[in-house]
């Protein structure tokens, strides 16, 4: 859509749309296309708004991003992370299956943790926080549910590992081969790229 600033820089002309009589999408105020800004809704339909509401809105959109409780936001997110950390683990050693869509829940669940506890703001702060603690809620998962697995099979080994007794159990590096193995595989990479993306999205900044 061809957009041309006229009469000032508060009213636009709008192509073939010059003198057609539209609505603001907030207030309902009626007038000519011209003296409203436009943007692109749904189905390529324009979404008008009169100098008042749009003034309005982009106030709006602008004080999500101030002031943010980063403390809040953290100290929340961790709890998201730990809560959700958990039910992956349980889940997972449950089941004995990898299951993607967990990935999404705890993104998400993490990344409102973020926004709700910074007081309802967004801002890339925000969004870099809450993608950093899902990466690490994942990690730190991934790495108790591999010692688990690894430990339950030296248990039902027990006649391969000589050097353990009933109940005891393997301490495994972080920096474990297998591990590392595990983690940087393909699906978990995947895995761990979609729960960041979630969360990342989740205080992104609005945009009229």
């Amino acid at each position: 859509m061809e957009q041309e600033m006229a009469n000032g820089p508060e009213a636009i002309t709008i192509g073939a749309n010059v003198g057609r009589e539209v609505d603001c999408s907030q207030c309902a105020k009626k007038g000519k296309a011209e003296e409203f800004f436009s943007y692109e809704g749904e189905n390529d339909n324009d979404v008008y708004l009169c100098k008042e509401c749009r003034t309005s809105i982009n106030s709006a959109i602008e004080n999500e991003t101030k002031d943010p409780n980063i403390a809040g936001a953290v100290g929340l997110g961790i709890l998201a992370s730990i809560i959700g950390g958990i039910a992956w683990y349980y889940i997972t050693v449950t089941t004995e299956r990898e299951i993607g869509y967990i990935a999404i829940g705890l993104g998400y669940l993490i990344g409102m943790a973020v926004m709700i506890g910074s007081k309802k703001k967004r801002g890339l702060k925000l969004q870099f926080l809450a993608a950093g603690l899902t990466l690490i809620a994942i990690f730190v998962s991934e790495y108790y549910i591999y010692t688990h697995f690894v430990n339950e099979y030296i248990q039902v080994n027990l006649n391969e590992f000589p050097d353990f007794s009933p109940g005891d159990v393997a301490d495994i590096s972080l920096f474990d081969v297998g591990f590392l193995k595990n983690l940087l595989s393909p699906i978990g990479l995947l895995i761990y790229a979609i729960g960041a993306y979630v969360a990342y999205g989740i205080p992104k900044a609005k945009k009229i």
